[in-house]
């Protein structure tokens, strides 16, 4: 399965130090299992595949820094997850399509600017977000 961008690529900007994987974090590294994506508050995130909501979260609801995060099953063993939204489109349960509108950008939880935290999962585990893609070209920059 290969999913699409949560936004469309011409839009998306990674920031330094956005990518998976170790990142500078005081005076050590650690580790983002995730890829944050840059875009103004309010901006749409759409669903990167087909899938169904399986849990749908409200900033507070936990201690992991996530703010308000929806995360869909799209299969068995696949799983994307979509962080520090503002607004939540869908409800745990809902059946969503490629590309339907499941938030907003927000700056929930612990993010220091508005943008998407996306996450991808395979079997539970973390996986860089670019395995998955499509659209494999994008790159950092300095935004």
């Amino acid at each position: 399965m290969q999913f699409e961008w949560p936004f469309h690529p011409d839009d998306v900007v990674i920031p330094q130090g956005g990518e998976f994987g170790p990142r500078p974090s005081g005076p050590e590294l650690a580790d983002h299992f995730g890829m944050d994506l840059n875009a103004p508050a309010g901006s749409l995130v759409r669903a990167a595949a087909a899938g169904t909501v399986t849990v749908t979260r409200r900033d507070g609801a936990d201690d992991e820094g996530e703010g308000n995060s929806v995360w869909l099953r799209h299969d068995d063993r696949l799983q994307t997850r979509y962080l520090h939204l503002d607004e939540l489109l869908v409800e745990q349960g809902d059946v969503v399509e490629l590309g339907q509108p499941i938030g907003t950008v927000g700056q929930t939880g612990n993010a220091s600017g508005p943008h998407l935290c996306f996450m991808t999962l395979f079997y539970g585990v973390a996986f860089n977000p670019r395995t998955f893609m499509r659209d494999r070209a994008l790159e950092a920059t300095s935004d």
